[in-house]
């Protein structure tokens, strides 16, 4: 009768662990289903940290809503995760690639991944140029190779900045927002 009686008790007690930890998981997958995610495929031969700043009025004045991430100095491509605060919907958005760039280093943005509740949208190669241009004072951007390339002003290397064609991108994540699959 003993051994009926702990193997009920053991078996209630799994059972409810088991039901605790799938609705943990459901959890998280509620929560990350309200967290915009962008992934940007890169080349960066040093060792930085990028930033991805974003505004939620339709303007291009960025402030201080900035995400940051360290990303490894590596000569083949690789992705580097951006991810919003739950709840926060961008419409514009502008990367700030690298602060310790130096003349000589170029690099390249190959493709941009975004992802929201379900939704995604991809850009890459030579489409980069219609939702993204250069912060002129600051970089050269070539689309079509995704060559971001920092300006030289007075012997100090500028920070370079890709900026959003503000039209295009504002229907793009508009119309991500909007879009369920």
């Amino acid at each position: 009768m003993k051994k009926i009686i702990c193997l009920l008790i053991v078996s209630v007690t799994l059972t409810s662990c088991k039901i605790k930890d799938e609705e943990a998981k459901g959890e998280t997958a509620q929560s990350q289903s309200n967290v915009f995610k962008i992934s940007a495929n890169v080349i960066s031969k040093t060792s930085d940290d990028f930033c991805l700043l974003y505004t939620e009025d339709g303007t291009i004045n960025f402030g201080e809503t900035v995400v940051w991430t360290a990303v490894p100095g590596k000569a083949e491509e690789q992705k580097v995760d951006f991810y919003l605060p739950e709840d926060v919907y961008p419409t514009q958005l502008r990367f700030d690639l690298g602060l310790k760039q130096t003349a000589k280093d170029t690099i390249y943005l190959k493709s941009l991944h975004f992802e929201y509740n379900g939704s995604k949208l991809d850009i890459a190669g030579a489409q980069l140029g219609q939702y993204f241009r250069a912060d002129e004072n600051h970089c050269k951007f070539e689309p079509s190779t995704g060559a971001v390339i920092p300006v030289v002003k007075d012997g100090k290397v500028m920070q370079a900045s890709i900026y959003p064609q503000e039209i295009e991108l504002g229907k793009a994540l508009k119309n991500l927002g909007t879009t369920q699959q």
